[in-house]
């Protein structure tokens, strides 16, 4: 249950900015920039994109804020190890991939956290998280009930800690990228989603998850109240009256969580981008109620 880089997976490495090979002696360096890329403090190896902080640009340095707000968020998340909550989550996910879609090949899990997505994959898949936040791996032996609702967890996962923007991966080398609930986390979603067609073999499926605004109609989107009323209802059924009050008396006081989002699409913004990358649309899935507003769609790489 450690973050590792297999064999099959080291072949497959290159520098994030210049695309070409990476020499590996005691660390990975790229053969013409010269980067030289370490391991996180977690053990897995970190090949995001560094800048001086006198020099990150202004828009960078926002996009950090937004992500240290999500993970100072995630690490305060309840340390309660429900089995149910965890059976819960699966099956909710099971709907995509084990029902719409079926991954397997080579797999790229760009936003993939600890690979919780093995668990619908195929044994002999060759599959790769990639994920700006290694920290997921350090509490995992204390949550005996997520190990239990997700068998996967407890091997070993290949993982490194990249940015979407900048895989550090060569090109045509996985048949499917999927990206769930992170397009709208990116700095860059366009560079992101020209970066999973780079990587993808011809033919190559895309598969990208994600909450738009307005869900399948544009009235939604169009009517403000129809919209909260709709987000009312839905917090109501599925949290209950005390947690939606509670959330309430927050933003009436000001300490409402913080928007970890860049971006917030619609059907036709997700749409436009993917066929703006040349991928063709090939399959359209919108989760089940509560969750309409989350569709799942599948490009194709030419």
């Amino acid at each position: 249950m450690k973050p590792i880089i297999s064999e099959e997976i080291q072949r497959l490495l290159a520098c994030p900015q210049c695309k070409l090979p990476l020499r590996y002696d005691a660390g990975y360096t790229c053969v013409a920039c010269g980067r030289t890329f370490g391991q996180t403090p977690f053990g897995s190896w970190d090949f995001t994109m560094r800048y001086p902080e006198f020099l990150a640009p202004s828009d960078r340095r926002r996009w950090r804020a937004g992500q240290d707000a999500y993970e100072d968020w995630f690490k305060t998340l309840p340390a309660d190890d429900d089995y149910e909550i965890q059976l819960r989550e699966r099956n909710l996910v099971s709907e995509v991939y084990a029902g719409a879609f079926s991954l397997s090949g080579s797999v790229l899990d760009v936003g993939g956290h600890r690979g919780q997505l093995r668990h619908f994959l195929p044994e002999e898949t060759t599959y790769l998280s990639v994920d700006t936040c290694p920290f997921v791996f350090a509490n995992l032996p204390k949550l005996p009930n997520l190990l239990r609702a997700y068998p996967c967890l407890s091997r070993d996962c290949n993982f490194a800690s990249a940015e979407a923007e900048y895989l550090p991966l060569v090109a045509n080398a996985f048949d499917w990228v999927n990206m769930r609930s992170v397009l709208d986390h990116f700095l860059d979603p366009a560079l992101a989603i020209f970066e999973a067609h780079r990587v993808l073999r011809p033919g190559g499926k895309l598969l990208v998850g994600v909450h738009v605004t307005g869900g399948k109609s544009p009235l939604r989107e169009g009517s403000a109240v129809t919209a909260v009323a709709s987000r009312l209802r839905r917090k109501l059924k599925y949290e209950g009256i005390g947690a939606t009050l509670i959330a309430s008396l927050r933003r009436l006081m000001g300490r409402a969580e913080k928007d970890h989002h860049i971006w917030h699409p619609s059907y036709d913004d997700l749409l436009g981008l993917l066929r703006f990358a040349k991928f063709s649309i090939t399959k359209v899935h919108w989760q089940s109620p509560p969750y309409d507003h989350v569709v799942f769609v599948m490009g194709t790489k030419a």
